[in-house]
């Protein structure tokens, strides 16, 4: 009887196993055909969008040659349109001249239904008329040309005394602004400082240079100079940069 329920018990044991690792090759192979499924729909989905993208360009080709030929039919209106403008100015043109050829005729004929006059009276009268005009002319031409001329010396005697007004105010600028060396007051010297600007046309210091003076007073001028500017000017005097030299001068008394 041992030996029987031995036996059983292996048999049952190695029945189990089995079950047991057909049950996992069962489970492996079901894993195995769902990730394969979805492997297959993956790639239904990515053919379905290569076909959706190929639709699209062959659309957008479609509309790429509609668009062409849109703009055939445009340059070909045009073209027709430049024609159409040409002939019609063409017409215009040959009624134009037409119109000047019945005008010339209709002189033509007022000119040969007149009584005949004499040529010579005709023409001597034809020249006393020129003669006199030309003298006026020439009298009236010359008095504009004085009068230009004395337009011209009045405006450059204006601007010549604006442009002196404006010299004497840069100068009385920098001699408000310079301060007497305290040195100099004390020893008792006198002296001028020479120097040359450049300024834009709207009052700006662009540079300066002092040429002459002594050292005693270059740093008062430089000062004076440097609190002066910009100095604004009168509108439309100058159209050019600005070259002068001003002379300063140091006096005690």
């Amino acid at each position: 009887m041992s030996r029987f329920f031995y036996t059983l018990a292996v048999s049952i044991a190695i029945y189990s196993i089995l079950i047991v690792t057909l049950f996992n090759n069962f489970n492996s192979t079901k894993k195995d055909i769902s990730n394969n499924y979805k492997k297959d729909e993956q790639i239904i989905t990515l053919i379905k969008e290569t076909k959706k993208i190929e639709q699209n360009l062959k659309n957008i080709k479609k509309q790429n040659k509609i668009v062409k030929e849109i703009k055939k039919e445009k340059n070909i209106v045009k073209k027709s349109k430049i024609k159409q403008d040409k002939i019609v100015k063409e017409i215009k043109i040959e009624k134009k001249i037409q119109k000047e050829e019945k005008v010339e005729k209709k002189q033509i004929l007022k000119i040969a239904t007149q009584p005949k006059v004499n040529i010579k009276e005709v023409e001597q009268k034809l020249i006393q008329n020129v003669s006199k005009h030309n003298s006026i002319k020439s009298t009236n031409v010359q008095l504009f040309k004085q009068k230009i001329i004395t337009n011209k010396t009045a405006n450059s005697e204006k601007l010549n005394l604006q442009k002196n007004k404006y010299y004497v105010k840069i100068k009385d600028t920098i001699n408000q602004n310079k301060q007497y060396p305290r040195i100099a007051k004390r020893v008792g010297i006198e002296g001028a400082v020479k120097i040359d600007f450049v300024l834009s046309s709207t009052g700006d210091l662009l540079s300066y240079e002092i040429i002459e003076g002594g050292d005693i007073f270059k740093r008062s001028v430089v000062e004076a100079i440097e609190n002066s500017f910009p100095l604004e000017t009168p509108k439309g005097l100058f159209k050019n940069k600005l070259y002068f030299t001003i002379n300063i001068e140091y006096n005690l008394y």
